[in-house]
């Protein structure tokens, strides 16, 4: 297994790239224009290198399991914070719990004062850029040699792609089980499901 976070839409998506796919898995792939889209499968893709196979999302699709919730923006921050703080403890080997307690309330305000100011990077702008110059040529009429230039985006998708949140990594747990309850034989390894919640963490 070899497993990826992905969005779609509004979707989070925990795949396994190298899943086998069969008849009726929950699969998604990326079309000419690099926009990504799920699908059912009701036979087994002649090219299963395009798709990838589901193995959860949020918010549900189908019977699959859920993703867990994703952390908020402030438990983001404060782990951001924690990260830093112990850095420096473990470089400096100083501060009290109260200046601990200064220092990640001084990063986490920092941090939301300078995101405040800053809604699109450079790098987002030159992807934005990128995006508007992409076209394709798309037929007049079905019986015609005449075509014309589309773009691939409109100016709404491309705002829509540079406000998407980071993408989070999802960890799942796993666990080892036997196919055959009678004998210790028939071993696999797989993502651990609890109440139809797929376990793990987000990093």
């Amino acid at each position: 297994m070899k497993f990826e976070t992905k969005i779609i839409g509004n979707q989070y998506l925990l795949l396994d790239v190298e899943g086998e796919i069969k008849e009726g898995d929950w699969c998604c792939a990326d079309n000419h224009a690099g926009k990504g889209f799920i699908q059912s499968l009701n036979k087994t893709p002649f090219k299963t290198k395009l798709w990838s196979k589901i193995l959860a999302a949020t918010p549900r699709i189908g019977e699959l399991p859920l993703l867990p919730p994703l952390p908020s923006e402030d438990d983001e921050v404060e782990r951001m914070a924690e990260k830093c703080r112990e850095e420096i403890n473990r470089i400096a080997h100083c501060c009290t719990n109260e200046e601990n307690n200064v220092f990640d309330t001084g990063y986490i305000l920092g941090y939301k004062a300078a995101k405040a100011d800053k809604m699109y990077s450079l790098e987002d702008m030159k992807k934005a850029i990128e995006k508007a110059q992409t076209t394709a040529y798309v037929k007049t009429q079905l019986y015609s040699d005449h075509s014309t230039v589309k773009h691939n985006f409109t100016a709404d998708e491309i705002i829509q792609s540079l406000s998407k949140p980071k993408v989070h990594e999802f960890v799942p747990e796993m666990e080892t089980i036997n196919q055959d309850y009678r004998f210790d034989v028939g071993q696999i390894t797989r993502p651990k499901i609890l109440n139809g919640v797929m376990q793990g963490q987000w990093t």
